[in-house]
């Protein structure tokens, strides 16, 4: 299914719904979407040198798994 049949079934749905609380809860959904700053945009490399130190034993066994292991 395409988004516009998605979006075109999900309007109906709202459409025949009656229960008062299902419909306050997509309008505070509606408000909160609403409000909410767009991400800011990804660069790459923004993550670089985030990580400064891996533990030498980093690929090492976990102990507590030894029982799972062949």
């Amino acid at each position: 299914m395409d988004t516009q049949a998605q979006k075109l079934t999900l309007i109906q749905w709202v459409a025949a719904l009656d229960d008062p609380r299902t419909i306050q809860q997509l309008i505070t959904l509606k408000r909160q979407s609403q409000s909410e700053k767009p991400l800011p945009k990804r660069v790459l490399g923004d993550g670089k040198d985030v990580q400064e130190h891996v533990s030498d034993d980093f690929n090492d066994p976990i102990d507590a798994f030894k029982d799972y292991m062949p």
